[in-house]
């Protein structure tokens, strides 16, 4: 058992060993930049024998496909906003029934709320509560509890 154990950790090591990968120098890659740099000087002296676009025209097509590549990303983009606008448009219409359905219109720069069938939902006239708080700090701070205050004890009128 003490021998299968061995030979079972001697082999894990060797594998460790193995596995680590040689250190890249600075010598190692100079010969790959050296090598770079005569392929470039070659292509710039010999472009027009290869039938190649010189590197002006290269540059100025990656330009070209630069600006095209960012004018169809920014149409993508809005005709993505605007499907998922009229996706929500439709959803909120299919949601509310009309007389439920409220249209918010700027009246002296304040959102008023108008109901386009001229009543309010349900005939009970405009449900408005509004939390006492204060803003400050650029926060709403909230004072007092959520629901009306209602009395604990009521007495009946005569």
């Amino acid at each position: 058992m003490k021998i299968l154990f061995f030979v079972c950790l001697s082999l894990a090591g060797a594998m460790v060993v193995s596995a680590q990968s040689k250190a890249v120098t600075n010598a190692d890659l100079d010969k790959y930049r050296a090598e770079r740099e005569r392929a470039t000087a070659d292509y710039r002296e010999n472009y027009a024998k290869r039938g190649m676009p010189s590197p002006e025209e290269l540059d100025r097509r990656n330009e070209q496909g630069r600006k095209e590549l960012a004018e169809l990303s920014a149409r993508l983009r809005a005709e993505r906003q605007e499907r998922e606008r009229r996706e929500a448009e439709t959803r909120f219409v299919e949601y509310y029934p009309r007389e439920q359905r409220t249209e918010i219109v700027w009246i002296n720069g304040y959102p008023t709320y108008y109901y386009p069938n001229q009543y309010y939902p349900n005939d009970r006239g405009p449900r408005v509560y509004q939390q006492p708080g204060y803003f400050a700090g650029g926060q709403f701070w909230p004072t007092g509890p959520r629901t009306q205050p209602k009395p604990l004890f009521v007495q009946p009128r005569n």
